[in-house]
C-alpha cells in the first residue's frame, strides 16, 4: 500500500519460502505491500524453522556453505 499523502509504503520484514510462492505475489500486484526486506538473521529462522527447506537442505549436505546459499537463494 503506497499512501502518497503522507509518503508511506508496507515492506514485509520477513521470508518464508511457501509464504513468497503463494500470497505475497498477490499482495504486491494488489498494491497491499510494496515489497520484503531480508538480514542474515530472518533468513536463518526462514531456513532452519520452515519445513519447505527441509527437502533442499538435506540434499545440499556435503556442499560448501556457499554452495548451499546460492542453491537456496
Amino acid at each position: 500500500m503506497v499512501n502518497k499523502d503522507i509518503n508511506f509504503s508496507l515492506w514485509l520484514d520477513f521470508i518464508e519460502r511457501d509464504y513468497l510462492e503463494q500470497e505475497f505475489g498477490q499482495l504486491l500486484e494488489s498494491g497491499v505491500v510494496n515489497g520484503a526486506t531480508s538480514n542474515p538473521a530472518i533468513f536463518a529462522t526462514a531456513i532452519t524453522t520452515s519445513p519447505a527447506y527441509k527437502e533442499q537442505l538435506a540434499s545440499l549436505e556435503g556442499k560448501t556453505p556457499k554452495e548451499k546459499y546460492e542453491a537456496l537463494a
